[in-house]
């Protein structure tokens, strides 16, 4: 059985065989198909090939692979994300808290968020603020954000709610207990179109939680709010997902701002030399180099098996395949066979003398 050849391009190292299968499954490298030719002497003095190889390897540098783990700042929600808050909203709708005052609500809330404890009259939670959240007053243009605790004064008592989605400058969308209950208590209901000063009730602000900023990370599907692409982020890069086919059916997507989705390396461009990648649902994996994409016949080929970069189908299209479509000048090595061939126009030359 032929072995994988190793490329030594500068600092980088190909390796080539055919389909990887399956690690168990014993296949043959694909044939390079390239003449042999005589042997070059080189006016380099003798250094041992091995001793060389060494030298380039200790140059590459060493790549730390991203966790699957949702990164988060340390914030005093503990973990929970805004959506996290939301979903927690919408899931306590028709239970009730304490006797289904108002306060009982964002008291359960802030100890769910928090574990913070808290007591007072409605009113009085716009100075009830767990250490890093923040106050801020109503103006004339302020909106509330979903998971706000909105907070009301102009009578004895106030009021208190928990924002949700799609407020605007003139109504405003929550979560209430003990809204238009005439003070008898009821379970969470949601509000949508409210004003914001009904009568005797002046909205004077909200408290802000310091919500845990979820990090995007490898295995995310990702768009932003503004944009209809999707990308999927594999080894810290994005590559962009043309249809969910592509992807092996449709994904939960997170949304982050277009800032966020810019900084990360987009596309097949930014995958380096010496990169394993294989698209969704083909099972060839392939080493990249110079623009080629060469295919395994079997991890054994190359050592055993290495981390790999899987990119939505129809990625590598535009590639060429194949070692024949190495540039000329491209130095190789087999796997584990100390000779070493540059390639010339689809020969490999032996070289007897680095």
């Amino acid at each position: 059985m032929k072995k994988c050849l190793i490329l030594a391009l500068g600092c980088s190292v190909l390796l080539l065989g055919g389909k990887v299968e399956a690690e168990t499954k014993n296949q043959t490298a694909v044939d390079t198909k390239l003449e042999m030719k005589k042997v070059i002497p080189s006016n380099k003095k003798s250094e041992n090939i091995d001793d060389v190889l060494q030298k380039m390897f200790s140059q590459l540098p060493e790549k730390e692979i991203s966790s699957n783990k949702l990164e988060v700042s340390p914030r005093t929600t503990r973990g929970k994300t805004q959506k996290d808050a939301i979903n927690w909203l919408n899931d306590s709708v028709g239970k009730m808290y304490g006797n289904g005052q108002c306060v009982f609500l964002a008291k359960e809330y802030i100890r769910w968020l928090s574990g913070a404890e808290v007591d007072g009259h409605g009113k009085e939670y716009i100075n009830k603020i767990p250490s890093g959240w923040k106050r801020i007053y109503n103006t004339a243009d302020f909106i509330p954000q979903a998971g706000d605790i909105m907070v009301w004064d102009g009578n004895q008592y106030g009021h208190v709610a928990v924002a949700a989605e799609g407020s605007t400058i003139n109504k405003y969308n929550a979560y209430h207990q003990n809204y238009n209950a005439d003070n008898k208590g009821s379970a969470v209901q949601k509000w949508n179109n409210q004003p914001y000063n009904p009568q005797g009730l002046r909205f004077v602000g909200v408290v802000r939680p310091d919500w845990t900023v979820p990090k995007i990370t490898n295995g995310m599907f990702v768009k932003s709010p503004t944009r209809h692409e999707v990308y999927y982020i594999s080894e810290g890069r994005r590559f962009y997902v043309p249809t969910w086919q592509s992807v092996g059916g449709q994904k939960k997507v997170e949304t982050f701002s277009q800032a966020e989705i810019d900084r990360i390396p987009n596309g097949i461009a930014n995958v380096p030399d010496g990169a394993f990648i294989q698209e969704w649902s083909d099972g060839t994996v392939y080493m990249l180099q110079k623009g080629v994409k060469i295919p395994l016949s079997n991890w054994k080929l190359v050592g055993g098996s290495h981390s790999y970069t899987k990119v939505p189908d129809g990625t590598l299209k535009n590639l060429k395949q194949g070692v024949e479509n190495l540039p000329d000048g491209t130095l190789v090595r087999e796997w584990d066979v100390n000779r070493v061939y540059m390639l010339q126009k689809g020969v490999k030359i032996y070289l007897t003398d680095w």
